[in-house]
């Protein structure tokens, strides 16, 4: 029995410290692998000259359990069009690869671009309205 116990602590261990805390919230995930979003880090960006919006994301293989942690971008136009290019780059801004995504497919990449570009939007209309009011504010994070 005690053999058993240590089996099953060990599993509920590994499994614990695969989930990361309460600072990043779930962003889809396929058999392979997890994805998340940092709370607190959608930011009002530019990418290629144009307005974006970008999150810091991680993703988690389920295989090994090896994290990436990186930087998402998408621009404006895309997440108006509901369809365009995601982009990821290292923290400190490397290109890393580009995911085409458009809502609705189904996709992991689209689940992602759709999350952030409605957090995304929504913000425009608050920092609209505050810089109406004469305010400068950072955004909500995306839910």
């Amino acid at each position: 029995m005690k053999p058993s116990i240590a089996f099953a602590l060990s599993v509920l261990s590994f499994a614990v410290s695969a989930a990361p805390d309460s600072r990043w919230f779930s962003a889809g995930d396929t058999p392979g692998s997890q994805t998340y979003i940092q709370r607190g880090s959608l930011e009002l960006s530019v990418f290629d000259g144009e307005p974006a919006a970008s999150v810091v994301g991680m993703t988690i293989s389920t295989a090994d359990n090896a994290s990436v942690v990186e930087r998402w971008i998408i621009p404006r136009k895309a997440c108006v069009e509901g369809m365009g290019q995601m982009h990821a780059r290292t923290l400190s801004g490397q290109p890393k690869r580009t995911i085409e995504f458009a809502f609705g497919s189904g996709a992991l990449g689209a689940h992602q671009a759709e999350v952030i570009c409605d957090s995304y939007l929504r913000l425009l209309g608050e920092s609209q309205a505050a810089a109406d009011r004469g305010e400068n504010r950072r955004g909500p994070s995306p839910q």
